[in-house]
């Protein structure tokens, strides 16, 4: 009697990085439609999503997170089609070198719908990537720290400002400088509050696997 033939093992998907998932619930995976490239997602208490992703493509960056510099103003062009790129930045993983991006755009909906935050850490190799996403929309009253802020500086349009890394780049969203850093604080509840600060956990606290490390790094 012939044995029955074994399915084809299905080759494992690598985990490049690992995240503290402490007061995490897993997201409905549908929420992804089945992307190949999602590791996993989760949902904070305040409904915000997590995700991790995992490339086996060599990275979609304009240069690597050394050239900060040349990688600022082309990703400031590339965010501009939809929304706007608020900052990038260098950072560090568990000891590999990151892109930090945090951007916004509109809510589906159209105008007076808010805005949706996002932020990304793109752990770049040679051939691959990993890549940590939270994304945070406006909930509620939308616009109260841009309003805020405008009431204080007695002069809205003066919110709207030239793009720091691309100057006289017309975007889906203007640059405005309620999104600095400075007024953080004052709202500590707003999204783009709480995606500069998950960012800042995930730096902190994520762990890289040792063989995705040991990949010879973009751009090298």
């Amino acid at each position: 009697m012939l044995p029955h033939p074994q399915a084809p093992q299905q080759p494992q998907r690598p985990q490049p990085v690992f995240i503290d998932t402490t007061g995490l619930r897993p997201a409905d995976p549908a929420a992804f439609g089945g992307a190949p490239d999602v590791l996993g997602a989760w949902v904070t208490p305040y409904g915000h999503t997590i995700s991790a992703h995992y490339y086996a493509a060599v990275p979609d960056l304009p240069a690597s997170p050394d050239d900060i510099h040349l990688l600022r103003p082309a990703m400031a062009q590339r965010y501009a089609s939809s929304g706007c790129l608020i900052e990038a930045d260098q950072a560090v993983v568990d000891g590999v070198r990151a892109v930090r991006m945090v951007a916004k755009q509109p809510l589906p909906g159209g105008p007076g719908h808010g805005l949706l935050f996002g932020g990304v850490l793109v752990l770049p190799r040679d051939r691959c990537s990993a890549v940590l996403k939270i994304e945070a929309p406006e909930q509620g009253v939308t616009g109260m720290r841009e309003a805020t802020v405008a009431a204080r500086s007695g002069n809205p349009m003066g919110l709207f400002q030239d793009h720091p890394y691309q100057p006289g780049l017309r975007g889906a969203l203007p640059f405005n400088e309620a999104d600095s850093y400075e007024y953080d604080e004052e709202f500590p509840d707003h999204p783009l509050t709480v995606v500069r600060r998950v960012l800042a956990h995930l730096i902190t606290t994520s762990a890289v696997d040792p063989q995705f490390r040991d990949l010879p790094a973009f751009g090298s």
